[in-house]
């Protein structure tokens, strides 16, 4: 991209459907079972990712580091006829609704349930994770 992408906020002419900084490596608190789930949940599911290298690198990151990737959930921007599409609202419905309801009985994180949400059903060219200019938590 270039630098006039990064003032033409939120829309992009309608190219992308999320908008963060990213991929960063989170800490391994607020993940528990996390990882495990969300593959049981694409094997069950018959889901291949959307962004296979995205995927990649969170599962370099989990088998390397035993944590997870993570986008700036601090400050994104987000196309919510995305995440209301039925497949994504399944998964997003399924960390909350049922067990191990891990985002209320282990905390798991936006910012990990969010680049797993983009690497399974979102393609590469439809997001854009960097740093946001004048931006700065």
């Amino acid at each position: 991209g270039d630098a006039a992408e990064d003032w033409d906020l939120p829309s992009l002419d309608e190219k992308y459907v999320y908008r963060a900084a990213g991929p960063g490596i989170g800490l391994n608190h607020y993940i528990f079972g996390l990882y495990d789930f969300a593959v049981d949940y694409m094997s069950k599911e018959g889901i291949e990712p959307s962004n296979p290298e995205l995927w990649r690198l969170i599962e370099e990151t989990w088998y390397s580091k035993k944590t997870l990737r993570t986008v700036g959930t601090n400050f994104e921007v987000a196309r919510l006829s995305f995440f209301r599409r039925p497949d994504v609202a399944k998964w997003l419905d399924t960390i909350t609704e049922t067990e191990p309801f891990g985002v209320f009985r282990y905390r798991w994180g936006d910012a990990q349930t969010r680049v797993l949400t983009l690497a399974m059903f979102a393609n590469k060219e439809d997001i854009l994770l960097r740093n946001h200019p004048g931006y700065k938590h």
